[in-house]
């Protein structure tokens, strides 16, 4: 994990496991989605919202709407980065940006 704040992106990486598979081979849907929601999480305590500070504070968050769109397939042993970005907040919202690559080439996997 690490944060470029001079680009506005937070970095999470992962790897796909072989309980991740569907009966094609590929990652299955529900994995994408636990990916970015990782990914979110990751990003959410970078930014002082971690699960202990929410506790703590009673200051929480949770997603309300979410759209993926699959671009290509992640395959058993993939190393998966994903980016988060903001593109937009207030009082009360934010709004975020997630690609999912594949490392090293950078292949696009998915968007969130």
């Amino acid at each position: 994990m690490s944060i470029e704040p001079e680009h506005g992106l937070h970095r999470y990486c992962s790897q796909v496991m072989p309980e991740w598979l569907d009966y094609n081979g590929h990652m299955n849907v529900a994995y994408y989605t636990m990916a970015f929601d990782r990914a979110g999480e990751a990003f959410m305590a970078a930014v002082g919202l971690s699960e202990t500070q929410t506790r703590q504070t009673g200051n929480s968050w949770m997603v309300t709407e979410a759209h993926t769109t699959y671009q290509n397939e992640a395959m058993p042993g993939d190393e998966l980065e994903v980016k988060t970005r903001i593109l937009a907040l207030d009082a009360k919202r934010i709004h975020l940006f997630q690609t999912m690559r594949r490392l090293p080439d950078a292949s696009l996997l998915a968007t969130s």
